[in-house]
């Protein structure tokens, strides 16, 4: 039977005190590169052709391929839109985010002509690889009387012999105690427990997330050309993550007579509550990157390249509240702190590309992306306060990921001497193994224009639209949600080549 991705694992609704899980590895593993804005309108197939400063993400090799030295910068306006699809109810919501996709310097050292080789290039900055920001919603109204609480429920009743009261905050304190303390739940006379809403017919339910948030790679490249026909590169760089979702979970019960539901003053019924929580996550990390383009003609180029895992070391804060509200006016609320350390490794990389090059009129090109999924490790922090180890969690990535194949492609036609017109395709495959009931692939669309002056100053300018979606499990109301994304970018570059 095949699995769904669940809300849980991917908005925070963890159960447990260790919040991080195999999509905590997928989320800092599966890169949606930004860069310049022609980098951008080509799809980002830019292995084997070189000769931009977003393309040292892909291949450092590519730094070799400048002749002349460079600066650039390159401001992002992204407007990302999420439809949400839940209980056969629609919601569509939207956030504007602005960042820097790139900004970088290229030198070009001394010509030299020792041993075959012509020229040292390097070149240094910082490449954006992906953003979480985005916002959703889900809504429903009275449709059934399912409940996130009676999960709790269940979970206490599984004990055997029962859990004592002052046992189950210690035992579950970031959950089910804090539903047990604010008085959504209540234990019987014999002994098992029960929700305080027991004769609602029907609860109404919302959840709103917000994530804030990106990655990056800060680069210091080091290429060489060997008689124009062999480039050759390799790149240090230090990643950047942060990252920052806020949840809201609201329930509001309905009484066929509240009158009723009032009776028992000892037992005051839930009308509602509200469970939000907070996770930002910050940390750095490293990856080595290694490759080459070769000229086998002229017209052609072909390169390739290969990136080690990134080893990140990441800090996070996570907090959980409950507040209940009921119908004897009363109100309770109790919140929930942790912390944690710990580190992923993200799985090796590899990239191969081919690029034709008609004259000074036209590029043709097109990428190949292969990604390892399964690799992806989480790990203890350097010096744990304790061992937890993730065996669980590794081997959740090892049967749910799956090896990726994502594919770019390119075109730049130069109308005139200053004036160029571009155009890309961009699929990213799909990182879950066939045994998950979800497709996590998107495909981004992209053009562009372009214009650079006698001397060398350049202005470019770039549109892409990214679809994504995916399915999620609330396994508490037994029922699937969709999300349909899509993401509207426009990037502007500036620079000059010197």
């Amino acid at each position: 039977m095949k699995k769904y991705v669940t809300i849980l694992l991917l908005t925070g609704f963890q159960l447990s005190i260790n919040a991080q899980n195999q999509l905590d590895a997928l989320r800092y593993s599966n890169l949606n590169y930004s860069g310049s804005a022609r980098f951008n309108a080509m799809g980002g197939a830019f292995t084997g052709i070189g000769g931009d400063f977003s393309s040292t993400i892909l291949n450092p090799a590519s730094v070799a391929i400048y002749r002349s030295s460079e600066i650039t910068f390159s401001p992002t306006f992204l407007y990302t839109q999420n439809d949400a699809r839940f209980y056969n109810n629609s919601f569509s919501e939207g956030r504007l985010n602005f960042n820097v996709g790139s900004i970088g310097y290229v030198g070009v050292m001394p010509q030299i002509h020792k041993g075959g080789w012509k020229s040292f290039n390097f070149g240094v900055g910082y490449s954006r690889t992906n953003s979480f920001s985005r916002e959703y919603s889900f809504k429903s109204g009275f449709e059934d009387n399912n409940s996130l609480i009676y999960n709790h429920v269940n979970t206490l009743n599984r004990f055997s012999p029962a859990l004592n009261q002052d046992e189950i905050t210690p035992t579950f304190p970031s959950d089910v105690g804090l539903a047990y303390e604010t008085g959504l739940i209540d234990q019987l006379s014999n002994g098992e427990y029960d929700v305080r809403f027991f004769d609602a017919d029907g609860i109404a339910k919302s959840y709103d997330v917000i994530d804030r948030g990106g990655s990056g790679d800060f680069n210091i490249s080091l290429g060489g050309n060997y008689q124009d026909k062999l480039y050759i590169g390799g790149a240090l760089a230090f990643s950047i993550v942060n990252y920052n979702q806020q949840t809201t979970y609201k329930e509001e019960m309905n009484y066929t007579s509240l009158e009723d539901s009032s009776l028992a003053q000892d037992f005051p019924r839930s009308t509602n509550f509200t469970r939000r929580t907070s996770l930002d996550v910050s940390g750095a990390g490293v990856n080595l990157k290694v490759g080459f383009i070769y000229r086998p003609v002229d017209f052609i180029r072909v390169g390739a390249s290969i990136q080690s895992p990134t080893w990140l070391s990441l800090d996070e804060k996570f907090s959980t509240s409950y507040e209940a509200n009921f119908v004897n006016g009363s109100s309770t609320f109790r919140e929930y702190f942790s912390e944690f350390s710990y580190r992923i490794h993200t799985p090796w990389r590899t990239n191969a590309g081919v690029g034709i090059i008609l004259g000074k009129k036209a590029i043709l090109s097109a990428d190949y992306e292969y990604i390892n999924y399964p690799k992806a490790k989480i790990k203890d922090a350097i010096d744990p306060l304790f061992n937890y180890g993730f065996e669980v969690e590794n081997e959740t990535i090892r049967q749910d990921f799956s090896k990726a194949h994502n594919v770019r492609f390119g075109l730049e036609y130069r109308i005139n001497v200053p004036y160029s017109i571009r155009a890309g395709f961009r699929y990213d495959d799909n990182p879950l193994s066939n045994q998950i009931a979800d497709n996590l692939s998107s495909k981004t669309y992209s053009m562009g224009v372009g214009y650079k002056n006698e001397n060398g100053v350049f202005v470019d300018a770039a549109y892409s639209l990214r679809q994504y979606g995916e399915t999620q499990d609330l396994s508490f109301t037994n029922q699937t949600a969709r999300l349909e994304q899509i993401s509207h970018l426009i990037q502007f570059t500036l620079g000059v080549r010197f």
